[in-house]
């Protein structure tokens, strides 16, 4: 079954054909991968009211420990 990575490589060897285009077989199906899911990540925090932004701090608060709070400085560290 042929999908759209599969007609780009078409396009790029037909167009291209001394190009190692080979990577492109991998980093496109990837790179379209990370797309659909940074959309899903984006609506389950959508879904409780979130944004990613607040989720990753709220995340770095609860990895933190007891008693869940963190200085600025700290805080940008931990999110990493």
């Amino acid at each position: 079954m042929e999908d759209d990575v599969d007609r780009l490589i078409t396009a790029w060897q037909r167009e291209r054909p001394a190009m190692d285009i080979t990577p492109m077989h991998v980093l496109s199906r990837v790179s379209r991968l990370a797309l659909h899911l940074d959309r899903a990540r984006k609506q389950a925090f959508a879904d409780h009211g979130l944004e990613p932004s607040e989720f990753d701090v709220l995340s770095a608060l609860r990895r933190s420990g007891q008693p869940y709070r963190l200085s600025p400085g700290r805080s940008s560290k931990r999110r990493s």
